[in-house]
């Protein structure tokens, strides 16, 4: 059987706690990252999960290491410089 379902973004839940002050609690859902998919159907596990971390350094060869923005503005200004 074909499971009918639509999926519902945007909506807070709260529960009353307290009448008499009128306190509410926000209650949050926690999702993993397999389970979280972006627009494009891949999921934070598979989209987020190859960058293993990020580093300054202009001479590493690691695939799986992000640039900063400090490594990026050094290479842009050595790129500049070399234009001039």
């Amino acid at each position: 059987m074909a499971l009918n379902e639509t999926i519902a973004t945007g909506r807070k839940f709260r529960e009353l706690i307290d009448e008499a002050v009128m306190l509410w609690e926000r209650i949050s859902f926690w999702c993993k990252a397999s389970d979280c998919e972006f627009d494009d159907g891949k999921t934070a596990e598979v989209k987020l999960g190859a960058i293993n971390g990020i580093t300054d350094s202009l001479t590493s060869d690691a695939s799986d290491i992000a640039a900063s923005a400090a490594a990026v503005k050094a290479l842009n200004d050595k790129i500049t410089a070399i234009r001039i």
